[in-house]
């Protein structure tokens, strides 16, 4: 038997998913999912159901940061490259550089790009991390909330049009890039190994994702952690 559920988002890991025995809740909701037998529709608080959609769609779909095609993003004017950090750059809350991602962003500024972390996790640990990649940072960013993307375009006095912001999240690094005109390149979490509030906004994501393939969205050749 199918039962009903009830999921709730307002992005930066805020979430209602209430069902037939469980219900989670860290703060009010904007919009929901409703999934009943096989059947879905979106039931929206605020605004139009199209928009909501349209502000988690990626302009890139990516199975990892190395399938990001530089020398496109160089040609299309991108000048900066914002990243999230935990299950995009490295798995989460590890400590050292690996050697492909070092190689990488060596690339990355030998043809010109500047490099900036964008990150929700802890100023500590994020600093940590930009300590040892050499990278400059914004820890506690509030993404989806403009601050930290604002933090990181006035560092480097770029507009929003220059920039790119590549993470692993929808509500937080796509929806966050999109409100403000930021190009935005969704890429899969490293590893499934993540703080529990994302493990529990990941099934949101689950629910969004097939109406965003109906939308246009394709899933990259890679063995994903999205189902």
């Amino acid at each position: 038997m199918n039962r009903p559920l009830l999921l709730c988002t307002l992005g930066m890991g805020r979430v209602a998913v209430l069902s037939w025995s469980t219900a989670y809740m860290t703060s009010s909701w904007r919009y929901c999912v409703f999934e009943t037998g096989g059947s879905s529709k979106l039931i929206n608080g605020t605004g139009d159901v199209v928009s909501w959609l349209q502000s988690l769609m990626p302009n890139e779909y990516a199975s990892s940061i190395y399938e990001i095609d530089l020398e496109r993003l160089w040609n299309q004017g991108i000048r900066l490259i914002l990243t999230d950090l935990d299950n995009t750059l490295v798995p989460w809350n590890h400590p050292d550089v690996p050697e492909d991602l070092a190689t990488w962003l060596n690339k990355a500024h030998a043809r010109g790009f500047h490099v900036c972390i964008v990150s929700n996790n802890s100023s500590g640990r994020v600093e940590e991390f930009a300590a040892l990649s050499g990278l400059p940072a914004v820890g506690a960013a509030k993404k989806p909330k403009p601050v930290g993307f604002l933090e990181a375009l006035q560092r480097f006095d770029m507009r929003a049009e220059q920039a790119v912001m590549v993470g692993d999240q929808l509500f937080t690094d796509v929806r966050g890039g999109n409100r403000l005109g930021i190009y935005t390149i969704l890429v899969l979490p490293i590893e499934s190994k993540e703080w529990w509030g994302t493990r529990i906004v990941r099934n949101v994501e689950r629910m969004a994702m097939p109406l965003l393939r109906a939308r246009g969205l394709k899933r990259p050749n890679s063995n994903s952690l999205r189902r």
